[in-house]
């Protein structure tokens, strides 16, 4: 999917880092190491802010569309952030969802959220890598990936959420890209200063990645 969003959702985290960082610092939960490690992703979500993956709202109602759920499906959401998603098909759907992430701190929001908005009986978070699903094999009926297999081996990610993923169900990932190679010195501050790990290929590379990586789903 296109999703064109890098230059403002950098802008998003300099704002953010600027208008509010000394409440991140005045924290009791962190240490001011601790809040120098944080990604900018927990950065955003220690703020506040509930939609916080490239595309934002508008991506995920996309995903909603296209992901078909259904009240008696089960539901993984993986990289779930502050649950945002996770919430939204719950209520919305009917649905019963399972959100995982690695980061502590997306996890205790995520509860918290939850909690907050009585969804305990159809939202279950919990831990959980990527790279490594605690899930049996055909568990689920639809799987989700909002902005998380930039982060991580992307072809080994892709087949663990195909993996987890029943017979006949769906898996849906949103990423974003370059729609051309990048000026060098564009590409070095976003990657090395702004997100740093994050991979983020051109059209060309996406479609080469899964026509060399990808398998059926059948």
């Amino acid at each position: 999917m296109n999703i064109p969003v890098i230059f403002p959702f950098q802008i998003e985290i300099l704002r953010a880092s600027r208008r509010s960082s000394w409440r991140v610092r005045a924290s009791p939960h962190l240490t001011a190491t601790e809040v120098a490690q944080l990604d900018p992703y927990a950065f955003l979500a220690l703020l506040g802010k509930r939609v916080i993956h490239p595309g934002g709202r508008r991506s995920s109602e996309e995903l909603f569309r296209r992901a078909g759920f259904q009240p008696d499906q089960q539901i993984l959401d993986v990289g779930c952030g502050v649950g945002t998603s996770a919430m939204a098909i719950a209520r919305r759907f009917g649905a019963k969802v399972t959100a995982v992430d690695i980061s502590p701190i997306m996890l205790a929001r995520a509860r918290s959220n939850v909690q907050r908005t009585g969804l305990t009986g159809q939202v279950t978070v919990t831990y959980g890598d990527i790279l490594a699903l605690d899930f049996p094999d055909n568990r689920y009926d639809r799987v989700i990936a909002e902005a998380v297999t930039m982060f991580v081996d992307r072809p080994r990610a892709v087949r663990e959420l195909i993996r987890v993923c029943k017979p006949g169900g769906r898996v849906l990932a949103t990423e974003f890209f370059w729609r051309e190679p990048p000026p060098s010195e564009a590409r070095e501050i976003f990657l090395g200063q702004v997100c740093p790990g994050m991979q983020v290929d051109t059209l060309e590379e996406c479609w080469a990645t899964r026509r060399s990586s990808l398998v059926p789903l059948k």
